[in-house]
């Protein structure tokens, strides 16, 4: 339900003749479509072969120095909870920039899960059900993304299956209930795995933040 960048790249190109020159990078706003190329056969007399490749990244691109080290509501009700993973952890953060700044926190199955910031929510995934300590599972982890008018996307992960109470294109405010915490997709066990992301063009970070 937010805006998307994407960009396309052409690996092979055999008499092809394009309607736009390019370069084929776009930014789309959310549940939006439209047209941006059209291929053809260069001679109409000689065969014609393709071969590309597509990425995108969820939120406007920006910079992230703009947005500043944002102080955020805690994203749980109860607790106290212990954070089992902090930034630039060793066992799952360090690896990859969107997860660099990201914090996993350990609590109790149904949880209530709450927005740290007032936003719309981007996107929403609810239906998986496994988890384990295995990349097998890496892309089963239900989560809700939610965009910040600064550009700042919160996403809240591990959550249970067909728990969360918010749906895309929905406006949240903080404090607002999003879902209930689990332990769905590349997880060892229930906690909620918390981060500040932002789209520095055509790369997705991780941004540093302080819990009040």
């Amino acid at each position: 339900a937010g805006p998307a960048e994407i960009w396309l790249e052409f690996t092979r190109q055999e008499n092809l003749s394009f309607s736009d020159a390019g370069p084929y990078h776009w930014v789309l706003p959310g549940h939006s479509e439209r047209f941006v190329l059209r291929l053809a056969a260069a001679d109409e007399n000689r065969s014609w072969a393709y071969e590309w490749t597509y990425a995108f990244v969820p939120g406007p691109p920006g910079d992230p120095d703009k947005v500043g080290l944002m102080e955020l509501s805690p994203p749980f009700r109860g607790g106290p909870f212990p954070i089992s993973q902090a930034f630039m952890g060793e066992a799952s953060h360090k690896q990859h920039p969107e997860s660099h700044y990201a914090v996993d926190i350990v609590m109790p199955d149904g949880t209530p899960i709450v927005a740290v910031h007032p936003g719309l929510v981007m996107e929403v995934e609810k239906d998986f059900s496994r988890s384990g300590w295995s990349m097998e599972y890496a892309d089963e982890a239900n989560f809700v993304r939610v965009l910040h008018d600064n550009g700042s996307m919160a996403v809240y992960a591990h959550l249970a299956a067909d728990s969360i109470e918010v749906a895309p294109g929905q406006q949240v405010k903080a404090g607002q209930l999003l879902g209930y915490s689990g332990s769905t997709g590349y997880s060892s066990g229930p906690h909620l795995h918390f981060v500040l992301q932002f789209n520095r063009g055509r790369q997705l970070i991780s941004l540093p933040f302080r819990f009040r």
